[in-house]
């Protein structure tokens, strides 16, 4: 599916006429597109695929209308199926490391602390209906040895990746900690939240929406923005967010194993591999650290 199927297909199940389809960057994992209707701008998502921790589009917008009704900022679901995600463009830019470092990623570890307040029983990514699907804390943490397996089975000095880290990571991820079952965003970064004005209007992207802990978003916000990465913790604290040493570290190094699996085998060219390999260099002796 291209943006013009994806643009016919949206218009078809809703009867809102579309009159022009722009491309949008949609990463590695979605199809997206920006619509122009009689509604105004909107924008269409689809997954290419949809991994276990993945909220399926219907799941997105149960978790973004949960955190909408907490007071966030959340663009306004339009329509949602098992293929399609359409909601209200919210006008302004992808916050910047600039706006970050202006005080922006300690405002948006606030709004992320008060959605970490939601929770429920379990974790999993969030379901049509609200819920979680109740799987155990560990399973968070379940696919890391096979992740860490295909690497070392793999393994290239070239990727920037070094083998005595991901041996080490394995055995302290082999008791993993328990998760607090906390709404998450999932990919939690500057780029993910609309600033106009020179404030934050919009947190958007919930593609990786879970019950699971807030040690997840504070993880991914290291990985996207380190140089900020403090005030966004500091941020998510000020809201009422407590952050456990082992539970943050496990969290950042089970992410860094996950994005080094996943582009070592896809986008084995990409910068991600090197990245991931650098900061793991710093998370997996801190993790040994603290546990």
């Amino acid at each position: 599916m291209d943006e013009a199927e994806l643009a016919t297909r949206f218009s078809v199940a809703t009867t809102i006429e579309v009159e022009h389809v722009m491309p949008l960057e949609g990463g590695v994992f979605n199809i997206s597109a920006l619509v122009s209707t009689s509604l105004g701008s909107i924008v269409l998502r689809s997954p290419r695929y949809l991994g276990d921790w993945n909220a399926s589009p219907l799941g997105q917008r149960a978790a973004m209308e949960l955190v909408r009704a907490a007071g966030l900022p959340v663009p306004e679901v339009i329509y949602a199926d098992e293929d399609i995600l359409a909601y209200l463009y919210v006008p302004g830019e992808a916050m910047t490391a600039a706006h970050a470092a202006s005080g922006l990623a300690e405002q948006a570890g606030e709004l992320f602390g008060r959605m970490h307040a939601i929770a429920a029983e379990g974790v999993g990514p969030v379901q049509p209906d609200g819920s979680s699907p109740d799987w155990p804390s560990s399973s968070y943490f379940g696919t890391a040895p096979d992740e860490i397996d295909r690497l070392l089975n793999t393994f290239d000095e070239a990727w920037g990746i070094r083998r005595a880290d991901l041996e080490l990571a394995a055995g302290l991820l082999s008791t993993p900690p328990i998760l607090s079952g906390a709404l998450v965003q999932g990919d939690a970064g500057p780029g993910n939240l609309v600033v106009a004005d020179a404030a934050i209007t919009s947190i958007i992207d919930f593609d990786n929406a879970s019950y699971s802990d807030a040690s997840i978003d504070v993880a991914s916000w290291w990985w996207r923005a380190p140089n900020t990465a403090d005030a966004f913790q500091r941020g998510c604290e000020s809201a009422g967010d407590r952050f456990d040493p082992v539970t943050l570290w496990a969290c950042r190094v089970r992410l860094l194993v996950s994005l080094a699996d996943v582009f070592v085998r896809r986008m084995p060219e990409s910068w991600i591999p090197l990245e991931a390999g650098r900061l793991l260099a710093v998370a997996v002796p801190q993790l040994e650290l603290v546990s």
